[in-house]
């Protein structure tokens, strides 16, 4: 290791290095912590520490968004984001208690590394964290926060309240078993994955999650000019989630038309049981839906593009990517709608005025000093989910 460690806890090395404010899953939102919250990185490769996990995140954490604040193997502790800061780790949404009141930990699996020290050392980080901030911070798992429940940390889990009350004994850690590196998953007929992460997807899936593989699936599902972007693999995971065509039945390998007319011939069953049949089978039943209620009108009046992007502004349309698949299954060109936001306005042009954001500034605070809807704002400067805006950033409104 290059790097001579920041300090040391309880005889621990630290090495402070905090991402940089240019990175995508840098967040900038201040954080006052409330909680710690527990996490396992599920990455059992041999190598998998502290270190390389720091480096993860520095090269943009795969475009999956996420940001965790110190990341613990059994040898040392490696610090990404100040106390002050949130990060994206929690999986609770942009606004909930864990991504931004929790402190993130994140415990090594690696195989080559010894769990029960990475625990112990977990556990040392937690007493300087609550001195750091002087507050008893309460420390939960990562599961309580998981908008879909994620079994996280699983190896401490079954023995929770031990570990809780090992945090102030300073001698050792509770007793738990080395973490054993699971067999890899085997997708099951109509099974579907409920994570938000596309590298995650495609690991589930028994797929390769490189680059070059993401890139050329971007170019088979339309995504043009793929560069790894967040919100680019948000894009393609939501397209690519509504199955996998090599792994579910038939019916998965339908185009969209094709399956509204076997709904419309009643073969996938009404209400909830159509609901349940959609999904098992790797489709989104609202999408369906809105493709049936087209087909059921089909003398609706169509939209202009300049209306559409007056109710793309007021919110009407949600947010990308799911904007983008609402406007296609209305039949609309999304690519059209998109360019013409780009452009600024569907009025006459006037005159571009600009804001440079300050430190501490959040988009809704702009939106509300500058009388403009933050959603304009959005749009006129193509901000996408979670919304963050760098201190000196000229924005267009």
């Amino acid at each position: 290791m290059s790097n001579s460690p920041s300090f040391y806890i309880e005889g621990i090395p630290v090495y402070k290095d905090f991402l940089s404010t240019s990175l995508p899953n840098y967040t900038g939102y201040f954080m006052d912590p409330e909680v710690i919250v527990a996490h396992e990185t599920e990455n059992y490769d041999t190598g998998a520490n502290a270190e390389m996990h720091n480096k993860y995140l520095h090269n943009g954490a795969g475009g999956r968004g996420a940001s965790w604040h110190f990341t613990v193997d059994d040898e040392c502790i490696w610090w990404h984001i100040p106390l002050d800061r949130n990060g994206w780790h929690a999986g609770d949404g942009t606004n909930g208690k864990g991504n931004r009141k929790g402190i993130g930990i994140e415990h090594c699996e690696n195989s080559d590394g010894d769990f029960k020290k990475t625990v112990q050392n977990g556990l040392a980080l937690i007493r300087w964290i609550r001195k750091e901030t002087k507050k008893n911070l309460p420390v939960e798992p990562h599961k309580k926060f998981s908008s879909w429940s994620k079994n996280c940390p699983g190896n401490i889990l079954p023995y929770w309240d031990q570990y809780i009350k090992a945090i102030n004994k300073v001698e050792e850690g509770p007793k738990l078993p080395a973490p054993k590196n699971p067999k890899p998953h085997e997708p099951k007929l109509g099974e579907v994955y409920h994570g938000n992460s596309l590298v995650d997807y495609l690991n589930w899936a028994k797929q390769d999650s490189s680059f070059n593989n993401r890139k050329n699936l971007a170019r088979q599902y339309g995504i043009k000019n793929y560069t790894g972007t967040a919100a680019q693999n948000m894009e393609l995971l939501a397209l690519m989630r509504r199955g996998l065509p090599s792994r579910v039945d038939e019916k998965a390998k339908l185009s969209m038309a094709q399956i509204v007319e076997e709904v419309l011939d009643g073969k996938w069953g009404n209400g909830s049981d159509r609901v349940k049949r959609l999904t098992d089978a790797g489709y989104d039943p609202a999408m369906v839906q809105k493709q049936v209620n087209a087909s059921s009108n089909p003398k609706v009046t169509k939209k202009t593009i300049d209306q559409l992007v007056d109710e793309v502004i007021k919110g009407k349309w949600g947010n990308n990517p799911k904007r983008r698949e609402n406007l296609i299954a209305a039949g609309y060109d999304a690519d059209a709608v998109q360019r013409r936001i780009n452009q600024g306005s569907t009025k006459p042009a006037q005159t571009t005025r600009t804001y440079t954001v300050r430190s501490g500034d959040t988009l809704s605070e702009i939106g509300q000093r500058l009388k403009v809807p933050w959603r304009t704002i959005a749009l006129m400067n193509n901000l996408r989910p979670p919304y963050t805006s760098r201190v000196g950033q000229k924005l267009k409104y």
